[in-house]
């Protein structure tokens, strides 16, 4: 795991709230046990009797990724994780397994991998959606005027990011998301994007990208 000193200093002296998966992977690097490890997340006033393994789909939501045989679907987490994909996701974008955990967020890959980022024929607007919705997803429990930092590990010092991210805008799409992509084999396509948002948990979630059928008439 690769965390700068900066960033770590900023944690430590607690002028930024790490995401939770962050606090598990320093809790690994730092060797604390299972009690330590609640203590810290409920720091961040999360429940204390989370469990110390990284977050990961039930086998419900696993079977229904299986059955989708022709639309990619990825199952994303908390701070846009990716934690799950299917046969048709690996095709249309990149293979997930081969990117390091730390790196395997789609605000990361669509700012930082060209294989991923060259998927998206406008990629600025994916980009301008990605980050709203991520920022509406983000917590506020900071002091009057003091700012609130972006909950990825690697990217706040990225430009681009960085001014999408203080332009402060907010997505909370409804319903699907027209995205159109392209590929060098599949060709070109227009996908509504839909977000399935699990009631167990919550911060979970489906993406499917669902091929768009236009109405005759």
């Amino acid at each position: 795991m690769h965390v700068t000193t900066d960033y770590y200093t900023r944690i430590e002296q607690g002028r930024m709230t790490p995401a939770r998966d962050l606090v598990r992977r320093l809790a690994d690097a730092l060797h604390l046990d299972g009690g330590q490890l609640r203590y810290a997340l409920a720091l961040l006033d999360q429940d204390d009797s989370a469990q110390a393994s990284a977050p990961s789909a039930d086998g419900t939501i696993l079977c229904l990724l299986t059955r989708l045989l022709d639309a990619p679907a990825i199952v994303i987490g908390t701070n846009t994780s990716i934690l799950h994909w299917n046969d048709a996701a690996t095709a249309l974008f990149v293979d997930f397994s081969e990117i390091p955990e730390i790196e395997r967020t789609f605000v990361h890959l669509i700012f930082s991998n060209p294989p991923f980022q060259s998927r998206f024929r406008d990629l600025t607007a994916m980009k301008d959606t990605v980050v709203g919705i991520l920022r509406s997803e983000t917590p506020s429990k900071l002091e009057p005027g003091r700012a609130v930092s972006p909950p990825t590990e690697g990217l706040s010092e990225h430009s681009e990011f960085h001014a999408i991210w203080t332009r402060h805008d907010v997505v909370q799409p409804q319903g699907g998301i027209e995205v159109r992509l392209q590929h060098p084999v599949q060709g070109d396509s227009t996908v509504d994007l839909i977000a399935l948002r699990l009631v167990d948990d919550p911060t979970h979630r489906i993406l499917v990208f669902a091929e768009r059928h236009e109405t005759q008439t």
